[in-house]
């Protein structure tokens, strides 16, 4: 479930509040389409980013500062307050880390505006990193400090250094997510995840790593090298439409083609199955719907299930299912019950 504050402190929200155009425009308005359930707290994020205004060419004084400083923390006051939630730990503090980013910010020696931005910072070598991360049933897109697009499929999270440095752009993924890499010559752009290391300097691949040591490689354009520290997986070049599949416990790897849209189609909203059983549809469905899915009278028969669904509730998904293999569903909330 979206919080008004996964709005405020997503960047390319802010930007589209702040200089709206017709793409973007689209985009929201898509958005809002997609997730009914975000929309109050979608409009009561914009009204706050439109609430606060800054004169750019202003230089602010200090009592302006330290009135401005006030005014944000009765804000953030004022959320906690309204919040019809109780936050976890986890939550908490990327709610107070954004309050922190504005309050530095605010009494900095000038401001033009303010930026709100999920994100975890930590000092390493000099550098801040950026976490950035989605829960189940979210996905989320967004740029690198190089130019590079990032679209994060559900239940994943990717690091990344708040600049690059001059030789070299690394990012640590996990969970699945796409990239359009920007390109740049002199500074090959690595993606690690479970100790494999995906190598591109302008290209568009996916890379999923789940939990259970396998990780997939997907290249649409350009080229990659793909490499691990194992004696099996040292330096493999994938062409376009070639997909790599690693397994880490066995240090074993197959390179085969794809099908693009079955792989990349998530971001696209697109919901597809190809010969899948029941476990993995489940699987996939609690993963992309945020819901917990308990099976009663499970059948003995072998599922192989295909379909594409764009956009689609959780509610259409099933019912059409529920006519192919004959099941009943109730959905409660974020509890889906199926019996057969």
């Amino acid at each position: 479930m979206y919080r008004k504050e996964d709005f405020l402190l997503d960047p390319e929200f802010i930007k589209w509040v702040k200089s709206p155009n017709k793409e973007l425009d689209l985009y929201w308005e898509n958005w809002i389409a997609i997730n009914p359930n975000a929309k109050s707290e979608f409009l009561l994020a914009r009204e706050i980013v439109l609430g606060i205004r800054f004169d750019e060419s202003a230089q602010l004084q200090q009592e302006e500062k330290d009135r401005i400083l006030s005014q944000i923390m009765q804000q953030s006051s004022t959320l906690e307050t309204n919040s019809n939630k109780n936050l976890g730990q986890k939550n908490r503090f990327f709610t107070w880390n954004w309050f922190r980013v504005a309050a530095i910010l605010v009494l900095g020696a000038s401001l033009t505006f303010l930026l709100f931005q999920k994100e975890v910072e930590s000092e390493v070598e000099g550098f801040a990193l950026v976490e950035k991360l989605t829960n189940k049933g979210e996905k989320r897109s967004f740029g690198l400090p190089d130019g590079t697009r990032v679209w994060l499929n559900s239940n994943s999270s990717i690091i990344y250094p708040e600049q690059f440095t001059d030789s070299m752009r690394v990012v640590k993924l996990v969970g699945e997510a796409f990239f359009e890499v920007f390109e740049d010559k002199s500074k090959p752009f690595k993606v690690e995840s479970h100790g494999v290391i995906t190598t591109a300097l302008g290209t568009s691949f996916n890379v999923r790593s789940t939990g259970n040591s396998k990780t997939m490689v997907a290249l649409l354009t350009g080229s990659v090298s793909i490499s691990s520290n194992t004696p099996n997986l040292k330096s493999q070049i994938l062409m376009p439409y070639q997909k790599l599949d690693y397994d880490a416990g066995k240090d074993d790897f197959q390179v085969s083609s794809f099908d693009p849209e079955s792989i990349t189609g998530w971001k696209d909203g697109k919901l597809i199955f190809v010969n899948e059983s029941l476990k993995d549809v489940m699987e996939k469905l609690e993963l992309w719907y945020g819901v917990q899915i308990v099976v009663n009278k499970a059948p003995n028969k072998k599922w192989s299930f295909s379909g594409e669904y764009v956009n689609q509730s959780l509610e259409v998904v099933l019912k059409s299912m529920s006519f192919i293999e004959d099941f009943k569903f109730e959905i409660n909330d974020k509890q889906v019950n199926i019996t057969f």
